[in-house]
């Protein structure tokens, strides 16, 4: 064998053995596991082990992999989060390019939201426990179609839902019957359901609702979402765009905040540190932006100017609305604060802190830098919970 044959050999070698490496990591990454890590996923996790092995090797192949991780449903946001500041990490600018995809993608969530499924729903921030959603009756209707209620806190209260079957465990979006339930209880609720004709009837716990389908999705402005769910959101039922920037709210993430030109630093920045925090979950929940002129307790000289206020703009990727408020909202996720500091032309730093109640609260840190004209995360961490 000459030389120049054993040195082809041994490389072909070489990178069959890298390619089976990165086969095995993608294999433990993509595995699908219903776990939930609390506060922070365990150094020994094998999957968080294998998105630093993939930072480490910042291949083409290894970006790959993690892309396709943080675009597939379902899997763990947590490990979402490290996926994609893995990628700010490597930053070449195929890492980079494939921020942008996944930000593509994050976005087509909300306008093609994926069928429903039963079982674990992630809860817009990390410190609350997943919801855990399944059947609490179930009913055939006379053309054979499976529908089911459920109960779900979705719009800042607990409610009960209705959806129907699509076939091998898949489901339509869910319909809000209006139905509210205890905030607190000692046992599941004894729930009985009858879909015939259009017609629904529902009994939980003693109360009843009779209704039909058309009632439920009844829609006076036309705007794509029922009457009774823009009464949870605080949309306008009259008008079919509320913030008036040209885009109906049910085609609107964010339907209480008008479009602005951004594109400056500050807008990059403030929507890279969403992404890592909430376009990585696969919730549904709304979040609210509490544009307050200033803190609570703070003197009128400390407010930040308005062109530089971090509710002034529009924020995409989560799953569910963005919503804006003057004030807190007992019941959803409410970003409280999202303070920039731009320490160099391609350095920044950014916290974000949220609000979910009464010793219901955290904040998070993230250390920015501009890599190939986009400006990516390259840190992320909590620094504080109550």
């Amino acid at each position: 064998m000459s030389r120049r044959t054993l040195v082809w050999v041994l490389c072909a070698l070489g990178l069959a053995t890298e390619g089976a490496e990165l086969a095995k990591l993608k294999e433990t990454l993509l595995a699908e596991k219903d776990e939930h890590y609390g506060l922070r996923v365990p150094e020994s996790d094998a999957r968080l082990k294998a998105i630093r092995e993939l930072r480490k090797d910042g291949s083409t192949q290894a970006i790959a992999v993690i892309e396709e991780f943080l675009t597939t449903h379902g899997l763990s946001r947590q490990l979402k989060m490290h996926a994609l500041v893995a990628l700010g990490e490597i930053g070449t600018k195929e890492a980079v390019e494939a921020i942008g995809r996944f930000e593509a993608w994050s976005r087509k969530r909300f306008a093609e939201p994926p069928p429903f499924r039963f079982g674990r729903h992630d809860y817009a921030i990390d410190h609350f426990v997943p919801h855990d959603l399944k059947p609490l009756a179930r009913a055939t209707d006379e053309q054979g179609k499976e529908w089911a209620a459920f109960a779900w806190k979705r719009f800042g209260q607990e409610d009960l839902w209705l959806t129907a079957s699509l076939g091998k465990g898949q489901w339509a979006q869910p319909i809000l019957l209006n139905l509210p339930l205890p905030e607190t209880r000692d046992k599941e609720p004894e729930c009985q359901l009858e879909v015939k004709g259009g017609s629904v009837r529902v009994a939980l716990d003693g109360r009843k609702l009779a209704t039909t389908l058309k009632d439920l999705a009844a829609d006076a402005d036309r705007d794509g979402l029922p009457d009774l769910v823009e009464a949870r959101l605080g949309t306008n039922l009259k008008e079919a765009d509320s913030d008036g920037d040209g885009v109906p709210d049910g085609q609107d993430p964010n339907p209480l905040t008008p479009k602005h030109k951004g594109g400056d630093d500050l807008h990059e920045i403030r929507q890279a540190v969403f992404s890592v925090l909430f376009a990585t979950s696969g919730g549904q929940d709304a979040i609210v932006i509490v544009e307050r002129e200033r803190p609570e307790g703070a003197d009128d000289g400390d407010a930040p100017p308005p062109k530089e206020h971090f509710a002034s703009q529009g924020y995409y990727g989560h799953p569910g609305f963005v919503l804006r408020s003057r004030q807190i909202r007992h019941g959803f996720v409410n970003v409280t604060g999202l303070a920039v500091k731009v320490e160099s032309p391609t350095t920044a730093t950014a916290t974000i802190a949220d609000w979910e109640g009464n010793l219901a609260a955290s904040g998070h840190e993230a250390t920015l830098k501009k890599l190939h004209g986009k400006w990516v995360v390259v840190a992320f961490h909590m620094t504080w919970i109550s």
